[in-house]
């Protein structure tokens, strides 16, 4: 009896969890500005490199000039792919909720990541050409998010006068 009582109350649960994501997220969209189009696109671009990465993990060695990618390094680059679809859904979600809160957080995280991979590019631990396009991609997005979200602020605050 218990085993049947706890396997149905998993199965509310999963079920809860799903209705409400969907409630809340890619199937419901609210009012959005400039910022939250284009979190939600960003979003969909990350998530589609995500799983490019997952499905075809030698093609982006070659492109980091990683050279061949090895059976133990395989999985360690799928695994990565998962990652990044990860955070490609919720940058979409975000964007699709127009999460204002979320837009300030990835300006600051975009600018942290490039800061990091600069720090490993200056300490030797990661070849410039490694990781130049993800600077690049962090930082223009950052700059490019903040000032979409700064005209939508302009925009609500016009309105309201």
């Amino acid at each position: 009896m218990k085993a049947d009582e706890s396997r149905s109350d998993m199965q509310t649960s999963v079920r809860t969890l799903v209705e409400h994501s969907f409630a809340l997220g890619p199937f419901r969209q609210r009012q959005t500005g400039r910022a939250a189009l284009f979190t939600t696109r960003f979003g969909l671009v990350v998530l589609a490199l995500g799983l490019a990465t997952l499905l075809f993990p030698g093609a982006f060695a070659a492109l980091n000039h990683n050279g061949p990618v090895t059976a133990g390094e395989t999985g360690a680059r799928q695994t990565n792919g998962i990652i990044i679809m990860v955070l490609g859904y919720f940058y979409f979600i975000a964007g699709r909720n127009n999460a204002e809160w979320f837009f300030a957080g990835s300006v600051l995280d975009r600018f942290a990541a490039s800061l990091v991979a600069i720090t490993l590019v200056i300490t030797g631990n990661a070849p410039l050409k490694q990781v130049a396009g993800q600077i690049a991609v962090d930082i223009l997005s950052a700059v490019y998010t903040y000032k979409l979200y700064k005209q939508d602020v302009a925009d609500r605050q016009q309105e309201q006068k």
